[in-house]
C-alpha cells in the first residue's frame, strides 16, 4: 500500500501516529469545553481558559536542588501531577532545555483523580561552578505546555 501512495512505511506510520495524537488532543479539549458549557452555557473564552488552567494544574513547577557538590553532581527529582479533569491525560513529550538535563516519563494514560510523574535528571558533570536554572517543557494531550524548572548552585572544586 505504501508503494501505491509513494511513501515509506515509516512516513506512513509517523503521519498516522501524529494524526491520532492530534485527534486525541482535540477530543480532550472539546470534551472539557462541552462539559463546562453544559453547566454554564454563557461562559466566555477567557474564563474557560482560566478554568482549564486551574483544572490541569499550575503552569510552572520549580524544584531547588540547593548546593550540588562536584563529587556527586547528579540529581533527580520527580514532578508529580494529579489529573483533576474528567478525561484521561497522557504525556505526549517532554523536552529539556539543555544537554545536561534528561527526562523520563510514563506514556501510560493517567485517569481522572490519579497521579502521574515526570522525572527530571540533572547531570552537572560538565557544568561550571555557579548557579544553574534549567527547564523541561512537558506537553500533555492538551494545547497547554507545562514548564518544569530545576535550579541550584554547582559548587567549585
Amino acid at each position: 500500500m505504501c508503494r501505491l501512495l509513494g511513501v515509506s512505511k515509516q512516513a506512513y506510520y509517523k503521519h498516522e501516529d501524529h494524526l491520532m495524537k492530534r485527534l486525541a488532543l482535540e477530543s480532550f479539549v472539546v470534551e472539557f469545553v462541552n462539559d463546562v458549557r453544559r453547566k454554564d452555557p454563557g461562559i466566555g473564552g477567557n474564563k474557560l481558559w482560566l478554568m482549564y488552567k486551574q483544572c490541569f494544574g499550575e503552569e510552572e513547577t520549580l524544584h531547588d536542588f540547593g548546593h550540588v557538590p562536584v563529587a556527586n553532581p547528579r540529581r533527580q527529582y520527580d514532578f508529580t501531577f494529579t489529573n483533576t479533569g474528567r478525561v484521561p491525560a497522557v504525556i505526549l513529550n517532554a523536552t529539556p532545555s539543555c544537554h545536561c538535563t534528561f527526562v523520563e516519563f510514563s506514556k501510560e494514560v493517567v485517569m481522572p483523580g490519579k497521579q502521574g510523574t515526570v522525572t527530571v535528571i540533572f547531570d552537572g558533570n560538565e557544568q561550571p561552578a555557579g548557579h544553574f536554572n534549567k527547564s523541561v517543557r512537558a506537553r500533555f494531550n492538551s494545547e497547554h505546555l507545562h514548564n518544569l524548572r530545576i535550579k541550584g548552585v554547582m559548587e567549585g572544586e
